[in-house]
């Protein structure tokens, strides 16, 4: 807790949520993914890499959640449209 994330990695996280934002799930996606393996692949030991790596996870379940609910939403939505007839 504490350790900084190196530039390079915020500005994955950040095109990570640009792209949520825009409704581009799986571009987010495989970004985040993108993100959270560089980060453990040079120096897994190093705290700035941790730190890193699991800014990346935490953002993958906030991206689950927000794409589940999405889906729950638009499901529900399409619901509505065909019970009004």
């Amino acid at each position: 807790a504490g350790e900084s994330v190196d530039c390079r990695h915020w500005v994955q996280l950040l095109l990570a949520k640009s792209l949520r934002k825009c409704g581009l799930w799986e571009d987010a996606w495989q970004t985040l993914l993108a993100a959270s393996r560089e980060a453990v692949a040079d120096h897994p030991e190093e705290a700035r890499f941790q730190a890193a790596y699991g800014a990346c996870l935490y953002q993958v379940l906030k991206l689950c959640i927000l794409a589940t609910e999405d889906a729950t939403r638009q499901e529900g939505d399409g619901h509505l449209w065909l019970n009004r007839g």
